[in-house]
């Protein structure tokens, strides 16, 4: 299985060429969609289809019946609502083909020490990213408020590919050698200059969740190891760094007055149309990319609106719920709540670099679900990607 295990290295690695897109007719392909399908058809070609079939026998029972729940309410929610066009592509690019590509990672990569090279690729990625932005950086190319988002659509999605590699670095590279910590301070400027105050939050719990999990059989208690611990000291001078270079800009200023026209406001009156959106269409929600849609019609409800291009409700929960339905958004809190159950078990059983494996994977997901409270992180297809790779190493 060389081909298909490059080929996913491949795909991993170069996740941003989803912003390269196709039209063949009526269907609409981006360069990262062709990546997963031929490492797909690659992988099918070099098991053939007794070994496919038990294959797929032999896969977690709960995991695969969760995910089959999920697709199900995926395809009623296209069912049952307009611009069912948006809704196929949006089911292949997230859904269906990042589905399938995971099954392949978890076949060709099926103990720990292959799991580790999925992480380090990526790691690699990111980093590679974070290079490209720094020569725009450089160059003066930021938005009109000073943020940094490089080639893509906006900072908190540079912010978003940007995170993994952060948590990855700090979780299993951190302490191998000074070329990993100079890359781990690198990511981390890189992530202060896109201004996304989400991905900064999410990012701090997450390496607390780290720096815990890591360390928690030293100490005898929450309150012990919250006085010994380094990094909740780092973390708090980090955040008085922050407040004294952000202190003249408007965003963070906004932050605080609660300006009419803040961010912040704007946010709320979109979380509020998203709730009342739900409220409307509570069982199979309005369908897979057609939020915008819907938020322009309700606008009626709650004037003035401060932002007219909202293609996703910046949040996780309510995004699940008003593209897939009820029954999807109860499909994803099962795939979350049993792959935290997985891994807690896991992390009883494992060797020490198990656990840190082990530990990455949970702390990737902390973090998709903690910047979800203010963001989409999962509706991307980079991110849905990552996500549905790190669900199957798991199980």
């Amino acid at each position: 299985m060389d081909l298909s295990k490059k080929l996913v290295y491949i795909s991993l690695f170069l996740m941003p060429v989803y912003l390269i897109r196709f039209n063949f007719g009526l269907v609409r392909f981006n360069l990262l969609d062709i990546l997963i399908s031929l490492t797909i058809i690659i992988w099918l070609k070099e098991k053939g289809f007794k070994e496919i079939k038990d294959y797929f026998k032999n896969i977690n029972k709960i995991y695969l019946s969760l995910i089959l729940l999920l697709l199900l309410s995926v395809l009623f929610s296209i069912y049952f609502n307009g611009n069912k066009m948006i809704g196929w592509g949006m089911l292949k690019s997230y859904f269906l083909l990042p589905i399938l590509f995971a099954f392949v990672v978890k076949d060709v990569f099926y103990d720990n020490e292959k799991n580790e090279k999925i992480l380090y690729v990526i790691f690699s990625s990111g980093l590679g990213v974070a290079i490209i932005s720094l020569f725009y950086k450089l160059a003066g190319k930021v938005t009109y408020d000073n943020r940094l988002e490089a080639f893509f659509n906006s900072p908190n999605y540079l912010a978003m590919y940007l995170a993994p590699s952060i948590i990855i670095n700090f979780s299993l590279l951190f302490q191998k050698n000074i070329w990993y910590k100079i890359t781990f301070f690198f990511l981390v400027i890189i992530l202060y200059w896109t201004t996304s105050y989400g991905a900064w939050l999410a990012m701090g719990g997450t390496l607390i969740f780290i720096d815990y999990e890591k360390n928690r059989k030293k100490f005898k208690s929450w309150f012990q190891w919250i006085e010994k611990s380094l990094l909740l000291k780092i973390l708090l001078i980090f955040l008085l760094i922050v407040v004294v270079l952000q202190n003249n800009n408007s965003k963070w200023q906004n932050l605080w007055n609660w300006s009419e026209r803040s961010s912040e406001n704007s946010r709320l009156i979109i979380w509020r149309s998203a709730v009342k959106i739900v409220q409307d269409n509570w069982i199979w929600g309005v369908g897979p990319g057609n939020f915008q849609e819907q938020y322009l019609m309700y606008q009626k409800y709650f004037p003035p609106y401060l932002e007219w291009a909202v293609p996703q409700p910046h949040n996780l929960w309510l995004a699940f719920w008003l593209q897939t339905g009820l029954l999807g958004l109860l499909s994803f809190l099962g795939l979350i709540f049993y792959f935290y159950k997985k891994s807690f078990y896991f992390l009883k059983k494992t060797k020490t670099r198990e656990k840190e494996i082990i530990i990455t994977f949970m702390a990737l997901l902390l973090y998709w679900l903690g910047h979800g409270i203010v963001d989409t992180t999962f509706w991307k297809n980079d991110l849905a990607l990552m996500f549905w790779s790190v669900l199957s190493l798991v199980f």
